[in-house]
């Protein structure tokens, strides 16, 4: 079964081995809601902050800023297991953006093309997310 394409989000080869996320033009909305809904977790309003954070990925999944803020929001109420579906699910949208070329050990998705870095922190948080459940899974044993 062939992996769905983001509609959006499209991996580019830029030189030659390192490759960057494009950052679609339609985000800019995204970017002006997101920053409303962090406005809300700095005035500690959470609920309202992950409300607009779902708001915004029902409406593009791709826009990973956003999926990560809600997921790092599930992490703040110890949801661990919600946040990580949602690492998932942000991961899975990148990685359903590699070209059928691309070599894992070879081709890199550095860090220095700011676009990358939604896709790269998703990755992090995602794992780092595991290692705490781990974490509190072995310290009750």
């Amino acid at each position: 079964m062939e992996k769905p394409q983001p509609q959006y989000l499209k991996l580019e080869e830029e030189r030659p081995n390192d490759w960057a996320f494009n950052r679609p033009s339609e985000w800019e909305f995204f970017d002006r809601r997101l920053d409303r809904a962090e406005d809300a977790e700095r005035e500690g309003d959470i609920v309202k902050a992950m409300k607009i954070c779902r708001e915004i990925v029902e409406s593009c999944p791709e826009y990973l800023p956003a999926v990560n803020k809600l997921g790092l929001l599930f992490k703040e109420q110890d949801d661990l297991d919600a946040a990580i579906e949602i690492f998932e699910g942000a991961v899975g949208v990148g990685v359903a953006c590699l070209p059928q070329g691309f070599e894992f050990g070879k081709d890199r998705i550095p860090w220095y093309w700011e676009d990358n870095r939604a896709f790269l922190l998703a990755c992090e948080h995602l794992a780092m997310t595991h290692l705490e459940k781990a974490l509190i899974y072995l310290s009750i044993r």
